[in-house]
């Protein structure tokens, strides 16, 4: 029992909700997707959440179910002209496994290129939040975005900098990550079979209405 939830219905919820991410995450196409799109989230769908674009990705939150994104005017259906993120490089097939055995993850070193459009977008997004600390207080407009396109310059000269020495040190901590992010997958799934072997042995106990001590 989890919060008064049967544990089964925990594991069937999750296991529901893990399975429905990685089919809508997949790059592929479904037949009969626009059909299925009325129910639940397919790829077709959720794909746009992964857009460039803010006023694309801001949409299609739903893990499993489309209803909700409809009822609260998240939903559209649309083609993303290009997915992930600007400033981000793309992972290969090796990062892609590696990112998923790490607790943290940062992209592997390479030449920061921003094109001017990009950088304008971080300058305003950057002035936005100095005008939200000051509760939006009028008369700064100038002064704030002199002040975000300095601190985003200074930035992008720092990443543009980052030596040899740098990168090799960023691959070993990285590499280290990795293997601690090993250990504690085992870990943790060691703790998973210890918790449904006891629980398999009470059930099997329960059944015969037997005494029996707990197993080691």
């Amino acid at each position: 029992m989890v919060m008064g939830v049967e544990s089964a219905v925990v594991l069937a919820n999750e296991a529901v909700i893990t399975l429905m991410v990685m089919l809508h995450h997949a790059n592929t196409r479904l037949p009969g997707e626009n059909w299925l799109a009325k129910l639940v989230i397919v790829p077709c769908l959720h794909r746009v959440h992964h857009s460039t674009l803010r006023n694309e990705h801001d949409n299609n939150y739903g893990a499993v179910f489309s209803l909700w994104d409809r009822l609260f005017g998240s939903f559209a259906e649309k083609e993303p002209a290009k997915i992930g993120l600007e400033s981000i490089p793309g992972m290969g097939v090796l990062e892609l496994v590696r990112y998923g055995l790490r607790k943290n993850w940062t992209p592997s070193p390479q030449p920061v290129t921003a094109s001017p459009q990009l950088v304008e977008i971080m300058i305003a997004e950057a002035a936005y939040y100095l005008a939200k600390e000051r509760s939006f207080a009028p008369g700064y407009h100038y002064t704030d975005w002199l002040e975000a396109e300095k601190e985003i310059n200074s930035r992008l000269m720092v990443a543009k900098k980052k030596t040899k020495k740098q990168a090799v040190e960023m691959f070993l901590e990285s590499l280290s990550q990795d293997i601690l992010g090993v250990r504690q997958r085992f870990l943790h799934i060691e703790a998973i079979r210890s918790f449904f072997h006891v629980n398999r042995f009470r059930i099997c106990c329960s059944k015969a209405n037997m005494g029996c001590s707990e197993p080691s």
